[in-house]
């Protein structure tokens, strides 16, 4: 594990390391550094998928079952894998009429669902096609994802779920994508099997339990609102974060979203701080030095009741993530973009 998870993530980290070199050598060319700002991000997005796949398979990820329809959830993966996708790869989608109501954690069965698209791709390396169905089978909701690629060989079909196995041929990396996607089926109380296809490529097919139609919501019908305004309006927010570049890289970008912004790096700092005027909103880092977040969010809310709080974290288990509802935070898993950011401070800020 400790080989191929370190594998890819010295990978990443070279790749960071030296397009930032190049960066600074191109600084004068605008047009470079733009294009190299946009590959910073999709490593960085990349390393994130890594070590959450493997804090997920550790039983690090807290997960929160919600009723949904499942035809819905197809739709948000078919948006999400179309942008990992390349353009010689076709990806088609297929859904059953009405309604398929699933009980499942939304973003950990979306993670899953890229991860089949994600592995069906890796099958066509020239292009293909994929397609994705979901139906009604055996009183089960169910997800096929179907390929024209290369196929699975007899051998590796017992293993294909395995954590670690060379699935596609690699000889090294982590090989957590399929186990995973299982994972995260079998928790939702479904099962996933695979075949190879005798005309040529392979298919997954996800079996999830139906849920009560008449339990699904607005929100389970449809795609989750999302706040559109991403601008503040004065309001008064204050930041705690240790680390530096993190904590002055949210004071600038706030600051220039219509925010008034205080930055500090420690609980010490922010209890300091006097009563008037009150601050709107409370973003900090659940680790802290001194009191943690979540005592300095208990704290600052006895001073100003009205204070909105988001709290922040690489990592978060399920006792935490009580907690943050008993005091009704929001939560952000690091590392996020600051696109995201915006829009769960609004949320706080509205009530959403």
């Amino acid at each position: 594990m400790a080989a191929g998870f370190g594998h890819d993530l010295n990978n990443l980290l070279q790749s960071n390391l030296g397009l930032a070199q190049v960066l600074r050598e191109r600084h004068s060319d605008p047009e470079r550094v733009l294009q190299g700002a946009d590959e910073l991000e999709q490593l960085a997005r990349r390393g994130a998928t890594l070590l959450r796949q493997l804090l997920f398979f550790s039983r690090r990820v807290p997960s929160k079952s919600e009723l949904l329809d499942l035809n819905c959830l197809v739709r948000e993966a078919e948006s999400l894998a179309r942008t990992m996708l390349s353009e010689s790869i076709r990806l088609e989608v297929s859904l059953r009429g009405g309604v398929l109501p699933v009980e499942v954690d939304r973003e950990q069965m979306l993670h899953a669902l890229v991860n089949l698209a994600a592995s069906a791709a890796e099958s066509m390396p020239d292009g293909g096609r994929i397609q994705i169905e979901t139906a009604l089978e055996e009183g089960e909701a169910s997800v096929r994802i179907a390929d024209t690629g290369r196929g699975i060989a007899p051998e590796a079909l017992p293993h294909l779920f395995e954590p670690f196995f060379s699935v596609r041929g690699k000889s090294i990396g982590t090989g957590l994508d399929l186990a995973v996607a299982r994972e995260i089926i079998s928790q939702a109380g479904g099962s996933i099997r695979a075949h190879d296809l005798p005309g040529g490529g392979s298919e997954f097919v996800v079996m999830l339990p139906l849920g009560d139609p008449n339990g699904l919501t607005t929100e389970g019908l449809e795609e989750l609102a999302v706040v559109t305004e991403s601008h503040g309006h004065g309001e008064r927010l204050l930041i705690v974060e240790d680390e530096t570049t993190a904590r002055e890289v949210f004071a600038e970008v706030l600051g220039d979203l219509g925010y008034k912004v205080v930055a500090l790096g420690s609980s010490e700092e922010a209890g300091s701080l006097p009563a008037e005027p009150p601050f709107d909103l409370l973003l900090a880092d659940l680790v802290l030095p001194g009191a943690t977040g979540l005592d300095l969010a208990q704290g600052l809310k006895d001073r100003w009741p009205h204070l909105k709080v988001v709290l922040m974290s690489g990592y978060s288990d399920a006792e935490t993530m009580g907690a943050l509802a008993r005091i009704r935070a929001r939560y952000l898993q690091k590392p996020f973009d600051m696109e995201t950011l915006a829009r769960e401070l609004r949320a706080a800020l509205e009530g959403a």
